[in-house]
């Protein structure tokens, strides 16, 4: 929610992507995050897993084809037209990095190697 003039008014999404195949999907706007959302309940329900903190307008978001990263494309305003700017924002592309979480080692695999450990990459499954 923002507050506009005294009012409660919610950040409209401006950005959506889903990994194909998965169930992530991310969502972007002026809220000064990107949201990454797992779907649950036969695809009827998002649950919140992560934000990614970025200054701006999320005017596109973009996952790569191994779901390694996600792009965001960053703007001072909004991609269709002038309401508001945030001046401290640059036009820019933000590459986020992402990994897996490590599955539970199998017995035919006893010494298979984990994902690195990352604190500023979040983790998907």
């Amino acid at each position: 929610m923002q507050d506009a003039q005294g009012l409660q008014q919610p950040y409209w999404i401006s950005a959506v992507a889903a990994l194909r195949n998965r169930d992530l999907l991310a969502t972007g706007s002026q809220s000064a995050s990107v949201k990454l959302w797992k779907c649950g309940e036969g695809f009827r329900k998002l649950e919140p897993l992560w934000d990614i903190p970025l200054v701006g307008f999320v005017n596109s978001l973009k996952f790569s084809a191994a779901g390694d990263f996600l792009v965001a494309g960053l703007g001072q305003e909004h991609r269709l037209g002038r309401w508001w700017r945030v001046k401290e924002a640059k036009n820019s592309l933000c590459i986020v990095p992402l990994k897996r979480r490590a599955a539970a080692p199998s017995p035919e695999a006893p010494d298979s190697p984990e994902a690195p450990d990352s604190s500023e990459a979040p983790d998907i499954s």
